[in-house]
């Protein structure tokens, strides 16, 4: 029994048969497009969209010519800058969080998924949640904690 198109079997019977997308397109014509669709809603001048458009063009002919697709060269970059951006990560967790914000939190990455957390927290509340922040982030393995409670005098 002959197989239904592709198209016909997502779009349903009834429908009429899908075509070809923008996202079919290769990249070094789909990006001056979306470019260009963006710019007309955003009323940049046309000497504003020429360069950009350009600018596009040139960034698409640079991902052709690598032979990956942008997905991927993010993927090796996110894998190449993985290890020194961790204790970054962590950080930005703790410092925006609204209840350790203003706290004394120093983070050190320590070894490869390793996060030591160091300084002075006010409770032990805070300390425990500073610990799951830090747990919990993406490629943390470990954490150690040196996190500090004040005395009971204080």
């Amino acid at each position: 029994m002959p197989h239904a198109p592709r198209a016909a079997i997502v779009a349903g019977p009834s429908a009429p048969p899908l075509r070809p997308g923008l996202w079919s397109l290769p990249m070094s014509l789909r990006l001056p497009i979306l470019l260009a669709a963006c710019l007309s809603l955003a009323g940049c001048k046309a000497r504003d969209g020429d360069i950009l458009l350009e600018a596009a063009r040139r960034l698409g002919e640079k991902f052709e010519d690598c032979g990956a697709s942008p997905c991927e060269l993010t993927a090796r970059f996110r894998s190449a800058a993985g290890g020194a951006s961790l204790g970054a990560r962590v950080e930005n967790r703790i410092r925006w969080d609204r209840y350790l914000k203003d706290s004394d939190i120093e983070v050190a990455l320590t070894g490869t998924g390793v996060v030591t957390l160091r300084g002075q927290v006010s409770d032990s509340a805070l300390k425990q949640r500073a610990v799951e922040l830090a747990r919990t982030t993406v490629g943390v393995d470990r954490v150690v904690d040196e996190l500090e409670l004040p005395e009971e005098g204080d």
